[in-house]
C-alpha cells in the first residue's frame, strides 16, 4: 500500500498543524499520531504497519520535529481560484475586529484560522503592493473564510504572518487600553464640568458604557 508523506510545512494545512499542536509531546503515541495526522491515515491502520514501514515514515517526516520558519509570508493567497489578500496595515482593523481577534487570541494557536480570516480577505482590485481593495470583514463571512483556511490554507504561507500580528495585535491591545481609559477619563471629567440640567446627546450615553465594555475584555485579556 502506498501513502502520501508530505515533504514540509508547504504541504500541511493549518488545520493538520492545529491537530499537531494539540497533541502532547511527552506521549508515547505522538510520532504515531503526528503521522497519522500528515498522511491522513487512520492511527489504527497505522498500528498494523511493520516496524520498518512505520520507521521509514517516521524518518521522512523527521522535518516535522522544526516549527515553519518564521521569515516572510505571502500578501495573497489563492485558494480554489479565490484571491485573500493580507490587510496593508493594522489601522485598516475596526474595533469589531480587534475585538474578535482578542477573544481569538485567548486560545490560541487552536483560533489560528479564525485570526487569519481577520487578516486575509478576498481580493477585489490587486492593483500593486501598496494599493489593495479588499473586502470588508463581516463575522458570518469570516467564519464561513476559516473553516477554508482550516481545511485548505498551507501553513508555510501563513506562519510568520500568524507570529508577526500576534506580537504587534499584543501592543496594540494594550495601546486600545490606554486610549480608552483616558477617552473615559475625559469624558467623566467633561461631565462634571457641565450643570445637572444640561442632557447629554444620545450617542455620548451609549457610547461611554460601550467603551467601558470593551475597557473590561480588554483588562482580562491583559491581566
Amino acid at each position: 500500500m502506498k501513502i502520501n508523506v508530505p515533504d514540509g510545512w508547504h504541504q500541511v494545512t493549518l488545520g493538520q498543524f492545529i491537530e499537531i499542536g494539540s497533541l502532547d509531546p511527552k506521549s508515547a503515541n505522538h510520532a504515531l499520531m503526528v503521522a497519522s495526522i500528515l498522511t491522513d491515515v487512520d492511527s489504527e491502520e497505522i498500528k498494523k504497519y511493520d516496524t520498518e514501514s512505520f520507521n521509514r515514515i517516521v524518518n521522512a517526516l523527521s522535518w516535522s520535529n522544526a516549527l515553519p520558519e518564521e521569515g516572510g509570508f505571502k500578501k495573497v493567497i489563492e485558494i480554489d481560484g479565490v484571491e485573500y489578500g493580507l490587510i496593508n496595515r493594522l489601522s485598516e482593523l475596526s474595533v469589531g475586529n480587534w475585538m474578535d481577534l482578542e477573544e481569538y487570541l485567548k486560545d490560541f494557536p487552536q483560533n489560528i484560522h479564525k485570526v487569519l480570516s481577520i487578516l486575509y480577505r478576498p481580493l477585489i482590485t490587486a492593483l500593486n503592493d501598496d494599493f489593495r481593495i479588499i473586502e470588508e470583514y463581516e463575522s458570518i463571512s469570516g467564519a464561513n473564510r476559516a473553516e477554508v483556511f482550516y481545511d485548505k490554507m498551507s501553513v508555510a504561507d501563513v506562519h510568520g504572518a500568524v507570529l508577526f500580528f500576534c506580537l504587534i495585535g499584543n501592543l496594540s491591545i494594550k495601546n486600545m487600553k490606554t486610549y480608552l481609559e483616558n477617552q473615559i477619563f475625559q469624558m467623566n471629567q467633561k461631565k462634571e464640568l457641565k450643570p445637572k440640567s444640561i442632557i447629554n446627546g444620545v450617542g455620548s450615553i451609549l457610547f461611554t458604557p460601550w467603551q467601558r465594555g470593551i475597557l473590561r475584555k480588554l483588562n482580562r485579556s491583559l491581566n
